[in-house]
């Protein structure tokens, strides 16, 4: 004999299996498109290393050369705003010291930004479930109509919505811990763009400037004392 409260809040197979077909889709969908990786993009500066060291270079050689059209050729094509910053405030004749501290700034601002904006967006998600998870719950004490017609494909699509916002809100918490960890990383390029920009406007050859700021990531190792020092 079952009992009446059990038989009230029980949910029809069908509705459990569409559930988790959609949830097992949606985990498909994000391991091919490699969601991962596109957060990770979304979070701050994401050139690799060596990349930026050769782009530097390169940017010495143009300034060696006097070409300004060319090192904002370079800025253009760099996703990384702190690099475009800098190249403009160098084509601009800017002293080191005010480089380093304009780009200091923008660099705390944009992860100070970033921060704020996933923490908001972890909150609002979080605050949407409340709705579908209403409706679910609704659908499985018998509030909302009879389980056989449309009321249960609502309650089917409701529930994967809250699934959808749990996980965008697991997303963006996730996202924020990852910017938190890797600020450290992010202020070890912007010390090496720094050093670098301020080598070059000390008139640095490219292979010095490339060398800086290998030596800077963690890229190269010298013994030469004066390097080491710089």
């Amino acid at each position: 004999m079952e009992l009446p409260l059990l038989d009230s809040i029980r949910i029809p197979v069908g509705l459990l299996a569409v559930c988790l077909a959609a949830s097992a889709a949606a985990l498909v969908v994000a391991r091919i498109l490699r969601l991962d990786a596109v957060a990770s993009r979304l979070l701050v500066h994401a050139t690799p290393r060596a990349e930026l060291v050769r782009q530097l270079e390169r940017l010495a050689a143009c300034a060696a050369e006097g070409d300004l059209r060319g090192m904002r050729r370079l800025a253009d094509r760099s996703d990384w705003l702190l690099f475009r910053r800098g190249v403009e405030m160098l084509a601009a004749g800017a002293e080191p010291p005010d480089i380093a501290r304009k780009l200091e700034h923008i660099g705390q601002v944009l992860i100070d930004r970033r921060r704020r904006s996933l923490r908001r967006a972890a909150a609002l998600a979080t605050l949407s479930v409340i709705f579908p998870a209403s409706i679910v719950f609704a659908f499985a004490f018998g509030l909302l109509g009879d389980r056989t017609g449309l009321e249960s494909y609502l309650a089917a699509a409701a529930f994967v919505a809250a699934m959808a916002l749990l996980t965008a809100s697991s997303a963006a918490h996730w996202m924020c811990d990852k910017l938190d960890a890797s600020v450290a990383s992010h202020t070890l390029e912007t010390e090496a763009l720094i050093f670098s920009l301020s080598a070059i406007r000390g008139g640095a050859g490219s292979t010095e400037v490339a060398s800086l700021a290998a030596l800077v990531l963690g890229l190269e190792t010298t013994s030469e004392p004066l390097r080491l020092a710089a």
